[in-house]
């Protein structure tokens, strides 16, 4: 009996390997239309971390402002975003750079490329990749910049008609805060108004707007005290909402905060993505 047999040989298949990622990162200073103030001091101009990733044809892009407030050094976020980008080279992703970098402008600026890269490359969002539901309109505020009241009432007269209006206060007194505050409700009454202090006032002064935020519309207020001095708000009831900036920075300031405040104000420069 004859056996025959029919041999084929098959070649091991290997996946392509990835292109490389090219990566330019740079800081670049920004100057605003107008001075911005808040109650630690004016702004003229901010600068940025501006990073861009390179795939192939695919490219994806992120920012981050350093902010001073939390130590973050221009020239330094810049050195971290620089130490990420050859990190992501080498084959790091938004996980590894977590344990990588701190918290802060370089983080988030890689971060956000790397989203916005990985969304390009699989024809999708970003809120798709991250399982969350589909954007919807939200309400925003209008944010006016601390001024003397006749500028602040001015700036209110030109707000959108049914905007919410975001007052920065703070820095000298409560008598001239409280004329910023009059001098926005005569010229929109029916405003409805978010206080933001940027730290800028004192436990005295936050009860004396307290005492008369349903006459002025105060809806919110957004970091009333120092970071130093924020366990004082703990024993009183307030008439609006509290809501942390400054204090907040990362999930770990959460069980804290929720004892003292109503709410926070996310920002991914301060959470590093």
């Amino acid at each position: 009996m004859r056996r025959e047999s029919t041999r084929c040989a098959i070649a091991a298949w290997d996946p392509p390997m990835p292109e490389p990622i090219e990566i330019d990162c740079r800081l670049e200073r920004l100057a605003l239309a107008r001075p911005f103030r808040i109650a630690r001091g004016e702004i003229q101009a901010i600068e940025v971390i501006r990073v861009t990733l390179r795939q192939g044809r695919f490219v994806g892009r992120g920012e981050g402002r350093p902010y001073a407030r939390f130590g973050d050094d221009p020239q330094r976020a810049l050195q971290d975003a620089l130490r990420g980008g050859a990190a992501i080279q080498a084959g790091a992703d938004r996980m590894a750079l977590r344990e990588l970098l701190p918290a802060a402008a370089a983080r988030n600026a890689l971060d956000c490329a790397l989203w916005d890269l990985e969304a390009k490359k699989k024809g999708s969002s970003v809120w798709a990749l991250a399982g969350l539901p589909a954007p919807r309109l939200v309400d925003s505020v209008w944010t006016f910049s601390l001024a003397e009241p006749a500028a602040m009432a001015e700036a209110a007269r030109f707000a959108p008609k049914d905007a919410r209006l975001k007052v920065k206060l703070g820095g000298d007194g409560l008598e001239a805060n409280l004329a910023r505050l009059q001098a926005i409700m005569a010229a929109r009454p029916s405003a409805k108004i978010m206080i933001d202090a940027n730290e800028g006032l004192t436990l005295k002064e936050l009860t004396a707007i307290g005492a008369q935020a349903r006459r002025l519309n105060v809806l919110v207020v957004e970091q009333p005290l120092p970071t130093a001095d924020e366990a004082d708000l703990q024993p009183m009831a307030w008439p609006f909402a509290l809501a942390a900036d400054e204090s907040c920075r990362i999930c770990a300031d959460l069980p804290r905060l929720a004892r003292l405040y109503d709410g926070v104000n996310i920002k991914l420069d301060k959470t590093g993505g």
